[in-house]
This record gives structure tokens, C-alpha cells and sequence, in this order.
């Protein structure tokens, strides 16, 4: 364990954070991608 007690806990949910947040963001990118292209195929 190179990061021990505070620090570690700190350091493993602000990794969770950081990769809850990527998803997040993933996640809404995909669904307007997907959106849009519904749209398109709908008009055509």
C-alpha cells in the first residue's frame, strides 16, 4: 500500500469521481449521437 489511510481513501474516490464523471459525459455524447441519428432516419 503505497498511500495509507486518509490519503488513500481520498486519492481511490476521487478516481471514482473522475470515471463517474468520463461516464457521465460517454453516456450523454452516445445518447445525442444516437438521438440525432433517429431523427435523420426518421425525415429520410
Amino acid at each position: 500500500d503505497q498511500f495509507k489511510g486518509l490519503l488513500g481513501y481520498q486519492i481511490v474516490f476521487a478516481l471514482m469521481g473522475f470515471f463517474a464523471i468520463c461516464g457521465v459525459i460517454i453516456t450523454t455524447i452516445l445518447l445525442r449521437m444516437i438521438a440525432k441519428k433517429k431523427t435523420l432516419q426518421e425525415v429520410a
